[in-house]
Formats: structure tokens, sequence, C-alpha cells
């Protein structure tokens, strides 16, 4: 199965950085679908997902995917949300296929580095959208909310701080080729087996 499609609407945007063109161009082209859908273009207005479901994923999995693409977290698990509430925003999110999906409510979450805890990293405005079956992290606002970057290396990637460059984050390559955080431990108030202090 090939997940690289040819998008003749593509306009590179000159103003990325080498890393992010790099970083972009490596998301965009993995994220597929098993019906071989593609990619298509998304209304700056609207909240857009690359990633299209995938029936082999476990909707309760601690794993989180980076995606390039999304202009939201997102979950399908409501237990991954603190103080939810009410979406300010456009009621469906749009995958990688096109199809619409509903929000349900929004939040925040956050978790602490498993290599340094004395940090934690924050998801801000995640949205609860049930019909999604993988936890995504919008790669450009956990960046902006969180003052880090991203690198990726042929197995496995690394979140960075800004400030001090110390690696806060590792993840892998799964079997699907996309890179992953698996086992995540959030700092959530209801769910009494993390006991971190956030």
């Amino acid at each position: 199965m090939c997940h690289f499609h040819y998008d003749s609407d593509f306009q590179p945007n000159t103003s990325l950085t080498l890393k992010e063109l790099v970083f972009q161009s490596n998301f965009s082209n993995t994220f597929g679908s098993e019906q071989n859908q593609g990619t298509n273009s998304h209304k700056d207005s609207q909240p857009s997902a690359m990633l299209v479901n995938s029936e082999n994923q476990d909707p309760n999995s601690t794993t989180w995917i980076p995606d390039s693409g999304a202009s939201f977290h997102v979950t399908g698990e409501s237990e991954n949300i603190q103080q939810l509430g009410p979406f300010k925003g456009p009621n469906q999110i749009y995958i990688g296929n096109g199809q619409g999906l509903s929000i349900k409510s929004s939040g925040y979450t956050k978790f602490v580095s498993p290599i340094n805890p004395r940090v934690s990293l924050s998801l801000k405005q995640l949205l609860h959208v049930p019909a999604i079956t993988k936890n995504l992290i919008s790669v450009n606002k956990f960046s902006k909310e969180n003052n880090i970057f991203f690198e990726l290396y042929p197995n496995h990637c690394v979140v960075k701080s800004q400030g001090t460059n110390e690696v806060l984050l590792q993840g892998s390559l799964g079997p699907d080729g996309l890179y992953m955080f698996p086992h995540l431990a959030l700092c959530l108030s209801h769910l009494l087996t993390f006991k971190f202090q956030c």
C-alpha cells in the first residue's frame, strides 16, 4: 500500500525554514488510510487533521501522534481532557479524506516530560471528537504553546526546548510509518493512577 499521493494543487510555502519544510513534507506524505485515501486542501477557517481513521487503532491508547496537518489537538476520549466545555468554533473537524467529524467539546490537558519530570507540557484547546481513532497533537500549536521544536530521524523523533535545547520527549516510528509518543502519562485530576505534580 502506498501512502504517497500526487497533489496537483500543491503550492510550496516559501516562508518555511528548511527544518519546517522537511518536517511538513514527512508528515503530509505519510498520513493516509487503508483505503488509499489522499489528502485534500483545507479551508483555513476549519479545524483540520491530515490523519484519517484507522480501524486497527486502540481508542483507549495512551499513544499520541504528532500531526503537522492538524490545526487543533484532538482525542476521541473525554477522559483525556480537563475542564470540558463547549468549543467556540466550527462544529466539525475535517480529516484527510475530506470527511467531517463532529466536535463534542474541548478543554486542555498536560503531561510531565518522561525525560525531565520538572517540565510539564500542555495541550490547549484539546478537542473531543468521539469518532476520531487516534490521539493527535497539532505540531504547530504544541510548538507555540510549549516553546519547543521537533527533530525527525529515520527511526525516531525528539522534542526539544527552544530555550535550552534539552530533549523533553522522544518518539518512535510505528509500523505504519507514523511518528508517535507512546504511553504519555496525562496529568488529570480524575485519573488517580497518575500522581504527578503538574
